[in-house]
């Protein structure tokens, strides 16, 4: 009966990031028990910009900090004549 629960919240932290594209990994939340879920409430937070989702509700817990991730796009510098 907990399989199909515990593989449902594993594809859902398997999904990159919402803010940089990162790759996420769970852990445990402060307060890991409730009364709501039999399963452990986890956090998935981004290896890279350190943001933090709950994983039985959905919402993000911490905005994290996208100045730790490289600007996709480079930054041109024309020369200097």
């Amino acid at each position: 009966t907990l399989t199909p629960l515990v593989e449902a919240k594993n594809k859902k932290a398997a999904l990159p990031c919402p803010r940089c594209g990162g790759a996420m990994h769970q852990f445990l939340a402060e307060r890991p028990f409730t009364s709501t879920s039999i399963l452990p409430r986890t956090v998935a937070r981004c290896v890279d910009c350190s943001c933090e989702m709950d994983m039985q509700s959905g919402l993000m817990v911490k905005m994290g900090n996208p100045a730790q991730v490289e600007d996709p796009f480079p930054i041109i510098k024309p020369k200097d004549d």
